[in-house]
């Protein structure tokens, strides 16, 4: 085999990373949970690389300020921490998940159960909500795709 092999299986471009991202964070729209948080973190850190790597890639010019946005390294040491189960960096404290009556979303979640709730406490003090994580960092990407999303 003189090719590399290709193992994105459907995913090709930094645009269909970024489409998987958009996926991930409606599951959290719909229903906050730990799965669909991870898998929202984890697409999201590995999403510049993509960019970088894609020649094709709308955004490119842009990686420098997407690295250094403030949100972008809180959501690369939640990446990390998910995968290493350990946060290694300076901008998160922790990051916590309840579940219960009067937890989440009313409405949200299963019966009876209700809807699980992230939250991130950044080192400085400042609490976020994943639904406002996953928010703002659809806002800092969605520039670098917003002329070829269809």
């Amino acid at each position: 085999m003189s090719q590399k092999a290709r193992v994105t299986y459907g995913l090709h471009t930094a645009g269909d990373l970024y489409a998987k991202l958009s996926r991930d964070a409606s599951r959290l729209e719909s229903e906050v949970t730990s799965d669909a948080f991870f898998d929202f973190a984890v697409t999201a850190c590995h999403l510049p690389e993509w960019m970088q790597s894609d020649p094709s890639s709308p955004g490119r010019n842009r990686l420098a300020m997407i690295r250094r946005d403030p949100n972008y390294i809180v959501c690369r040491e939640i990446a990390n921490a998910s995968k290493h189960f350990r946060v290694r960096g300076s901008a998160v404290a922790s990051v916590e998940s309840e579940q219960g009556f009067g937890i989440g979303r009313f409405g949200h979640g299963g019966h009876g159960l209700g809807e699980e709730a992230i939250m991130l406490e950044l080192t400085g003090g400042t609490s976020l909500d994943a639904l406002e994580f996953i928010r703002s960092l659809l806002e800092l990407f969605a520039p670098s795709f917003a002329l070829h999303s269809s």
